[in-house]
């Protein structure tokens, strides 16, 4: 229901292209709608109580990505640390940059 806040299909109007071997939850929901994604739950470290929730990468505003968090048995009182964020690619052909960097 949140897919108009996903900035990656937002800024391409729908079809933003992320990164191609890890993709968003929001693009597996796009591409694939209806099926259940897994989350792998990955200890930060031995001496550590932060657990990493991979699989769910996302670019939602924080407030819904509290909400899909909180909507996986088992971390319905989880606390968010640090929001994730999308990556959109784009390329520029190096023969096409200025010295400055500029195009």
């Amino acid at each position: 229901d949140n897919g108009h806040l996903s900035p990656i299909f937002v800024a391409a109007g729908g079809k933003g292209t992320g990164p191609r071997y890890c993709p968003s939850l929001d693009a597996k929901y796009h591409k694939f709608p209806g099926r259940t994604h897994l989350v792998w739950l990955e200890p930060e470290g031995l001496t550590s109580n932060v657990v990493y929730p991979n699989g769910i990468s996302m670019g939602f505003p924080h407030e819904i990505q509290e909400q899909i968090v909180h909507s996986i048995p088992g971390l319905e009182q989880a606390t968010m640390l640090s929001p994730a964020y999308s990556i959109e690619y784009d390329y520029i052909l190096p023969t096409q940059l200025r010295p400055s960097l500029e195009t």
